[in-house]
């Protein structure tokens, strides 16, 4: 949270280091010029934060952009497919001995026609382990999951699956999004079902939701209600 308070300079010192690689991407239209940025790497090594808190390891990114699949190089027929990877392993040591783990990967996969955004598909695997000073964990927890967004003429509609499990507490919960849809117009979504199963060392729970038609409209387990108004 520190980190992404932080507006210009370095958020730790010494300085973390960041190395940036271009590469070409085929088409002129894509990028500036046909070049864009492919990697940024961010390395801390024994960074201090003004907290005392240590970060050290690294975060990097990689792209990949290129043409879809039967798409051409010119104004008329542009499509453009960007893969992404983010990679994350960083270690939190505070100064009274406690520690913090955090790995993880990030995927996204973009199909853009112009500046319009057609598609993403996106993956999440992260691990958290927390660690009291003197040993002994604190908090292990899992997040995985994938979700995808499309276009359907104004809406955007959501499809989706998340997994996230708390080992150490018993805990563990999948959510699941089958068709949920957005609208400019609404600020609920007027369409689809949210389900969500959680179990715990009491027992179990499971609920359903239904959005819509209308904004606003909503059933949990076949019960009606209604959200907020949207201001």
């Amino acid at each position: 949270r520190q980190l992404g308070r932080v507006r210009g300079g370095a958020p730790c010192t010494p300085a973390p280091t960041v190395r940036t690689t271009m590469a070409a991407a085929g088409c002129p239209l894509i990028g500036l010029r046909g070049q864009y940025t492919s990697t940024v790497s961010v390395r801390f090594d024994a960074c201090k934060l003004d907290s005392g808190v240590q970060l050290d390891g690294t975060l990097e990114v990689a792209s990949v952009r290129a043409l879809a699949p039967e798409a051409t190089c010119d104004l008329a027929g542009i499509r453009v497919k960007i893969d992404t990877q983010a990679t994350l392993g960083l270690r939190l040591s505070s100064p009274d001995g406690g520690r913090a783990d955090i790995q993880g990967t990030g995927r996204t996969s973009t199909l853009r026609t112009r500046a319009v955004i057609d598609s993403r598909t996106a993956d999440l695997d992260q691990r958290r382990r927390r660690q009291r000073p003197g040993g002994g964990v604190l908090l292990d927890q899992h997040l995985s999951g994938r979700s995808r967004a499309t276009v359907d003429g104004a809406a955007l509609v959501l499809d989706g699956a998340f997994t996230a499990d708390l080992s150490l507490l018993g805990l563990s919960a999948d959510s699941q999004a089958k068709g949920v849809r957005f609208t400019a117009d609404c600020c609920h979504p007027i369409g689809g079902t949210w389900t969500v199963h959680a179990s715990a060392p009491a027992g179990e729970l499971s609920r359903s939701v239904v959005y819509g038609p209308e904004c606003g409209q909503i059933s949990v387990d076949g019960v009606a209600g209604r959200l907020p108004t949207c201001l």
